[in-house]
């Protein structure tokens, strides 16, 4: 099954290769046929993903990149069209776009030929292996620290000789976990919001510490680990716990404030303040900030793929959108700010506004809405007594762009959350939308406005309780809406200890690219890589959710048809116009059945 495969894409490959030597060559007709050819291939794999991996131990992994391999390979032939198209009507050729969606399929072609090549491999090629995320390291530190937290009596253990030696090499495994985990951390630290970089490092330094001190507990080196009894280690045990809950709260808190601050950024037209900084010869002032936009918005979307994994559909589709954003960097910018004019910009800035919608959408609809809301609640009351002591209007009108980003969210999760069916739900977001109108009208009224700041506060005021009110009306997932839960719980707002060497042996980790490389994955190559813990591998067990804040939900996996039964009939139909057949081709290409 594999060689059938095989040999598909290594045909397809020479045919994408005759046509990519000629400029101009590629046509609609060619493109057909060409995605006729993928059709083929596509219903081969997805026969092969069905029957052909029963002997893999790395299945789902597979399956993941081969789903992402084929989601931009489409994506990639729809942008050809356009480009193709466009060529036609200005009778000129687009090499930037060109080359941009041919070196992509190129890409996904290899790739997919090696993931085939080694899919019943024992040990996960480098290519295809996962890196360690965030939350996969954080579960298997807790399940690892939970025998430790539920340790028993040592009278009540028969071999203590033994048990005390598995501690030891446990707690070297969780202080190895724990670091990889702050390196994590930093980086995320790095590109957060600016008000949380002292908290996370305060937090952080203060879980180093600790770790620390477990850690030297449980060494040969300690000649009084014999006399630490049961208790003292549960009592390190639950303290070192404590902080990881604690560090795991504050960064759930920090990224959703960094998805509003980063998707009100993306809503702005950032393209377009490039474009004027490269007319006004700046020095690459906008680039920087569109850098650092970018790199926030692919780790908001890696953490959502995290999430999400247990869809395949959804988190293919997040990763396939990240990887688009990701491959855009090495043409999108250099066409900007070019000096001469290229004429595959306008395909280039529609794909990557296509991609972010996308993106921003499929993260809308896993975000936990109530968490989401209570954290621009927050945020409400914060800009509301900063601005008593010393109004700013700027400071308001970002507030009142998060309010369009949760109305955004509110709208596209609308049918989750059965907001149109709950009469005491759609009142409240109906109250919501009407008060964000009225905060906008004040704000940009151009005459003065008798007592304007009590005013402005007075409305910002309503608009945090109509918040509150909908938060309370929401049924989604009652039973895990704990009110406590959805306040911050921690509020850090001094600096960290001077002269601290916690972190001496901790250095940054970047997050590695998700398909593409490109400047920013070699940027990332370059810092230490995060090793997966043994233990990560393995499926976390279930904890007691109350100890912790869920920020996105984990779609239930939904029933699709296995469309092999269709795959005959999509294959006579090879006299269909590039958009139908690449229609059908999306529908082989995304789809996955349940058992997978």
């Amino acid at each position: 099954m594999a060689e059938i495969v095989l040999n598909d894409l290594n045909n397809i490959q020479k045919y994408v290769y005759g046509e990519y030597k000629s400029a101009g060559g590629s046509n609609i007709e060619w493109l057909s046929q060409l995605s006729v050819k993928f059709i083929d291939a596509f219903k081969k794999l997805h026969e092969f993903l069905n029957r052909g991996l029963s002997k893999s131990p790395n299945k789902q992994i597979i399956i993941h990149h081969c789903m992402l391999c084929a989601n931009q390979i489409v994506v990639c032939l729809r942008f050809l069209e356009k480009t193709v198209s466009t060529e036609k009507d200005q009778n000129s050729c687009l090499i930037t776009s060109r080359q941009c969606f041919f070196d992509r399929i190129f890409w996904c072609l290899v790739r997919l030929k090696s993931i085939i090549n080694s899919a019943n491999d024992h040990v996960v090629s480098e290519q295809i292996n996962d890196q360690a995320n965030f939350i996969e390291i954080l579960d298997a530190v807790l399940d690892n620290l939970a025998s430790f937290v539920n340790l028993d009596d040592e009278c009540n253990v028969t071999n203590k000789a033994e048990r005390r030696a598995n501690m030891i090499m446990e707690s070297k495994e969780i202080f190895e976990g724990i670091n990889n985990l702050l390196s994590l951390t930093l980086s995320f630290s790095n590109i957060a919001v600016s008000s949380d970089h002292i908290p996370l490092k305060v937090l952080s330094e203060n879980l180093f510490k600790l770790s620390r001190e477990f850690k030297d507990e449980f060494t040969f080196s300690n000649t009084k680990l014999n006399d630490i009894n049961a208790v003292k280690k549960r009592l390190k045990s639950v303290e070192l716990e404590s902080s990881l809950y604690r560090l795991e709260n504050y960064v759930n808190d920090s990224l959703l404030r960094l998805v509003y601050h980063v998707f009100s950024e993306i809503n702005e037209n950032p393209l377009k303040k490039l474009v004027i900084d490269a007319e006004l010869k700046s020095q690459g002032t906008e680039i920087d900030k569109f850098d650092i936009l970018i790199e926030r918005f692919l780790l908001i979307g890696q953490f959502a793929v995290t999430f999400a994994k247990d869809d395949v559909k959804v988190s293919s589709l997040i990763k396939s959108c990240l990887a688009s954003i990701e491959s855009l960097d090495t043409y999108l910018i250099p066409a900007l700010t070019s000096k001469i004019e290229d004429p595959s910009l306008d395909i280039l800035k529609e794909h990557f506004y296509e991609e972010c919608d996308e993106l921003q959408r499929n993260i809308h609809l896993i975000i936990d809405t109530k968490a989401f809301c209570m954290i621009l609640v927050d945020l409400i009351i914060d800009s509301i007594e900063n601005n008593r002591k010393t109004f700013d209007k700027d400071s308001l009108l970002l507030i009142l762009d998060f309010s369009k980003v949760l109305l955004t969210h509110l709208t596209v999760a609308s049918d989750n959350l059965k907001l149109h069916q709950d009469k005491v739900a759609l009142f409240y977001f109906n109250d919501f939308k009407l008060i964000i109108n009225e905060c906008e009208a004040i704000l940009t009224y151009p005459d003065p406005i008798e007592n304007f700041e009590q005013r402005v506060l007075k409305r910002y005021n309503i608009m945090k309780n109509t918040i509150k009110k909908l938060v309370s009306a929401i049924r989604v997932r009652e039973a895990d809406f704990n009110e406590e839960n959805l306040k911050p719980i921690v509020k850090i707002t001094e600096a960290p200890p001077k002269n601290s060497d916690f972190f001496n042996t901790i250095r940054p980790s970047g997050y590695g690219a998700v398909l593409y490389e490109s400047k920013r994955s070699i940027k990332s190559s370059k810092t230490q890589t995060i090793p997966q813990p043994s233990s990560a591998k393995k499926s976390a067990k279930k904890r007691n959710e109350s100890l912790r804040r869920e920020i996105f939900k984990k779609n239930e996996l939904k029933i699709t048809e296995d469309l092999t039964q269709n795959d005959d009939d999509i294959l006579d139909n090879t006299d269909l116009h590039i958009t139908e057949i690449l229609d059908k081709l999306s529908s082989l290409s995304i789809h996955i059945p349940k058992k997978f």
